[in-house]
């Protein structure tokens, strides 16, 4: 028998297990304890599927069943156990190819015997027997559990835990396997995000994920009322967004290619946590220029919208930003895609920019698209890792009221005119020469004042040494010769060297 592999991904994990059928039997599975002895309660299959195996109790909901009413009926009537739905806490989600035809999704709970009384009843199901914790029958029970069942008991039993296991079998034993502990809503939500047929890719996850990240840190204390996502797709960005700002009273997914698995899908997952706050979203399937336009109009108040775009192509960039900019949107969020570079005029303006190493034209074309929408937005550039997605710029604009006193700064203004200043100053080339010569005359004259200083004639009469004033003034001119060239020199290079003069 091979031993199972472990994976750390589900995209790894699905690219060795075979593509699983779309279609999914939901189960639950009721793990009983009793912590005070130190055992769990299994029972012995007597028929049907598993039959001979220990296992926990449950088994598949009625139509219209919940799953938490099916495992507290199922253990009622497999073991006679009554349990309060109040002492019944989740366990986690389990996913199982190779057992059966279909995908087999197994919903877990736990109880905790010591909290109620209780009475064990043997079914003609199921033969109840008491295991100590420390010596569960493993190799009389599904390959599966020798994995999952010691993490979950491992857990504290005061509240749920939300363990996620993907297991495949080949005949009776796992071939591979990924169990990960859910302990905040982005797994959970992969998780559920991956289950049964349309998954989203790890890299599509990503990437919707930190670009709200990004946008959300951008806009954490703006007062975010609509988001439109434009190009959304089957919608998880923009549920995501949704989430991350609770302000948010409705979304629009604008796309006009129609993604119905994805989006029955993402509207399962995320529809029960936007109903808690009343959140609404809807998907028009129309062309992007003309419906971003009917959305932004049809949103309450320019001032409290978010319009997003996560790799839109350029093109449609920059139609975004025309229509926000149209009609004074107040934020918006774009990480571009599939910049063109047809004439190769973004690579050539890279290479002279930042001569020191090799710029990508996608790099230049973002940072063009980041000063447009500079014109009437506050703009920021952000980045997220570089290994989700090598198109990683989050474009962020506010936009800016231009025509507001309070946004001119009168320091700004100086600071600028000083700039001008010097960034203008001796660009007229008599100018220059005129500088050097300044620079050579004030050197000769600094030369010649220590030369003069520097003889002792000048200070002592020494009428018996007469040959001493013509050494002096010898090494006077001597000195000032030699500081003139000193300075023209100093000069030329400080000044970066003159054109001739014409």
């Amino acid at each position: 028998m091979k031993a199972a592999t472990a994976h750390d991904s589900l995209d790894s994990f699905f690219q060795v297990v075979p593509e699983p059928s779309p279609a999914i039997s939901h189960y639950t599975l009721i793990l009983l304890i009793q912590p005070s002895t130190d055992k769990i309660l299994l029972g012995k299959k007597l028929c049907g599927f598993g039959e001979g195996k220990f296992n926990g109790f449950g088994g598949k909901p009625n139509p219209n069943e919940s799953m938490r009413d099916c495992a507290l009926r199922e253990t009622e009537e497999e073991c006679g156990v009554i349990v309060p739905p109040e002492f019944l806490l989740s366990g986690g989600t389990l996913t199982f190819t190779g057992l059966a035809p279909k995908q087999m999704i197994v919903h877990l709970y736990r109880v905790n015997l010591d909290n109620f009384p209780f009475k064990v009843v043997p079914s003609d199901e199921m033969d109840p027997t008491w295991f100590p914790i420390t010596s569960i029958p493993f190799s009389l029970m599904f390959d599966d559990d020798k994995f999952w069942l010691p993490k979950l008991l491992s857990k504290a039993w005061s509240a749920d835990c939300a363990l996620e296991g993907n297991f495949h079998f080949d005949g009776d034993f796992v071939s591979n396997y990924i169990l990960t502990h859910n302990d905040n809503l982005e797994k959970k939500l992969f998780h559920e995000l991956h289950r049964g047929g349309g998954r989203l890719s790890l890299k599509e996850y990503n990437e919707a994920l930190h670009f709200a990240l990004m946008t959300q840190r951008r806009f954490k204390k703006s007062k975010v009322e609509r988001i439109i996502d434009v190009c959304g797709g089957h919608g998880a960005l923009l549920h995501w967004l949704m989430i991350r700002f609770p302000n948010c009273k409705s979304g629009v997914v604008i796309d006009p290619a129609k993604c119905d698995s994805g989006r029955t899908k993402v509207q399962n997952i995320f529809t029960p946590l936007l109903q808690k706050k009343s959140q609404t979203v809807k998907y028009v399937n129309e062309k992007l220029e003309d419906a971003l336009l009917k959305e932004i109009d049809a949103s309450p108040s320019p001032s409290t919208t978010l319009v997003v775009a996560c790799h839109a192509c350029q093109y449609l960039t920059t139609r975004i930003i025309e229509a926000c900019e149209a009609r004074k949107v107040a934020y918006i969020s774009v990480m571009p895609c599939c910049q063109k570079d047809e004439t190769g005029g973004f690579r050539a303006l890279g290479q002279k920019l930042f001569k020191s190493g090799k710029v990508e034209a996608g790099v230049v074309s973002d940072m063009m698209t980041a000063g447009k929408l500079s014109h009437f937005y506050h703009v920021k550039v952000t980045l997220i890792d570089e290994k989700i997605t090598p198109l990683n710029r989050v474009i962020t604009g506010e936009w800016a009221d231009t025509n507001s006193a309070d946004t001119t700064n009168p320091k700004d203004e100086q600071r600028l005119q000083r700039a001008y200043k010097k960034a203008h100053q001796n660009t007229n080339p008599k100018s220059k020469i005129r500088r050097i010569k300044q620079n050579s005359f004030y050197a000769a004259t600094s030369f010649a004042l220590l030369a003069i200083l520097s003889q002792p004639s000048f200070f002592f009469s020494l009428p018996k040494q007469l040959p001493a004033p013509r050494l002096a003034t010898s090494n006077t001119i001597l000195t000032t010769l030699f500081g003139s060239i000193i300075g023209f020199a100093a000069g030329k290079l400080y000044y970066g060297g003159a054109p001739k003069e014409k």
